[in-house]
């Protein structure tokens, strides 16, 4: 099961229950996305994102990205997204990034959600609309995406790569 390899990886990647070693997370998370696991590549795509235990490489991360979304992950397509609202890797795209929030949004992806109530809050490729900002966020946090929980702390910041891109892909 390649899923369990993507679990595996999260632990080592996160430090859950085994010391943190980003070397076992790659092994684990290249094993599961060898097998198929879109999950596997959206996380690899994170490590070389961020550069958490590999040289960082923005060409990489969109690789595995867009392999993710290949597959048709939601986390792959919030990831995906912001890549092209940060300009990591790419030209910034803030229409591009809506449009695969969005996709994970329909996919059940919380952070999907979230991505899109930061981009309505700041008028980032769509018209500023703190209603539906605050709509979107709210949706967030109901499904169980904490830094959605606190809307009006959390929506007056701009997008940060690292911050609404944790590593392991975990939905907490």
């Amino acid at each position: 099961m390649p899923e369990g390899f993507t679990d595996w990886g999260i632990m080592y990647d996160l430090g859950y229950g085994v010391p943190q070693d980003y070397s076992k997370a790659l092994e684990y998370y290249q094993k599961a996305a060898e097998l198929g696991d879109a999950r596997g590549y959206s996380s690899l795509g994170v490590l070389y994102a961020n550069g958490y235990g590999v040289a960082k490489d923005d060409a990489k991360a969109l690789q595995y990205f867009q392999k993710a979304t290949d597959m048709g992950d939601a986390e792959g397509y919030n990831n995906l997204g912001l890549v092209y609202a940060k300009g990591v890797g790419v030209n910034q795209d803030y229409f591009k990034a809506i449009t695969y929030f969005q996709k994970a949004a329909e996919l059940g992806s919380a952070r999907g959600y979230h991505n899109l109530g930061v981009a309505y809050k700041l008028g980032l490729g769509v018209a500023k609309d703190e209603a539906k900002a605050l709509r979107y966020v709210q949706k967030a946090c109901a499904m169980g995406y904490q830094k959605a929980c606190q809307p009006r702390q959390h929506l007056n910041r701009a997008i940060r790569f690292s911050q609404v891109l944790p590593r392991g892909q975990i939905n907490s």
